[in-house]
């Protein structure tokens, strides 16, 4: 998504007298001024709307204002846009959409109070990621029935309907419960104690959740725009006059 402010005096400089053309200066100089203007609300905005884990990232990637107005470089307008990092969601935020998957058919949501995102503020550690947890196929082992026998030693059988499952594990005691498991929520679930059901869900596996349009970006700038450039271009007119 970009955004674009255009002022065009070019046909208007052309017929300038050379003390005259302060006007082009003082348009691209307000046209840049009201960008930061933008950006600043924009950035804002965003601070409102989102819990930000990467403070310096995040704001930085909101509203990047490139090029800037430039008289020499017969620019007479300014460009912002929303940066397109990979798995950056921004501009999804700003006209809606569905995110994706990076694994598998699920996208894996992080489960806030676990190991993976302790807080509602903090960020997924490097090593808790999901494509670093290293899951590999396995197949469980039957559990198995013994009975005495005549001769007093034990005979062991496996138990029907037990072992032959294939698992994925990984690191970290952790493991994937598919979707098709029912008495299960589908994600990646952690081992934290040693009985069977010591378990808790680490990543929620839900299939393209749907990002709502919340940002607003579009909207903020051409009112920043409307309220702003005619001030500034203004303004830096009569500054270079004096």
């Amino acid at each position: 998504m970009q955004i674009n402010a255009k002022v065009d005096v070019t046909g208007l400089a052309a017929k300038l007298k050379s003390g005259e053309k302060n006007l082009v200066y003082a348009t691209v100089q307000g046209i840049n001024e009201t960008a930061k203007k933008i950006q600043e609300a924009e950035r804002q905005r965003l601070g409102q709307i989102f819990k930000i884990r990467k403070p310096s990232f995040i704001f930085q990637q909101a509203a990047i204002i490139k090029p800037f107005a430039n008289v020499r470089q017969g620019r007479i307008y300014a460009e912002i846009s929303v940066g397109q990092k990979p798995r950056l969601l921004l501009s999804k935020f700003e006209e809606g959409g569905v995110k994706t998957s990076e694994f598998g058919k699920n996208v894996a949501v992080p489960v806030t109070g676990t190991a993976v995102r302790p807080t509602a503020a903090s960020a997924v550690p490097f090593k808790m990621f999901i494509t670093k947890l290293g899951f590999v196929k396995t197949t469980t082992k039957p559990s198995y029935l013994r009975k005495k026998t005549k001769n007093g030693k034990w005979a062991y059988w496996p138990a029907e309907g037990t072992g032959g499952k294939t698992q994925l594990k990984g690191k970290y005691r952790t493991f994937i419960i598919r979707p098709e498991t029912l008495n299960r929520d589908p994600g990646v679930w952690q081992r934290f104690g040693p009985k069977k059901g010591d378990i808790r869900m680490i990543y929620l596996f839900t299939r393209h959740p749907r990002l709502k349009s919340e940002l607003k970006f579009v909207k903020t700038a051409i009112s920043i725009a409307d309220g702003w450039i005619s001030e500034e271009i203004t303004r830096a007119f009569l500054k270079g006059k004096k």
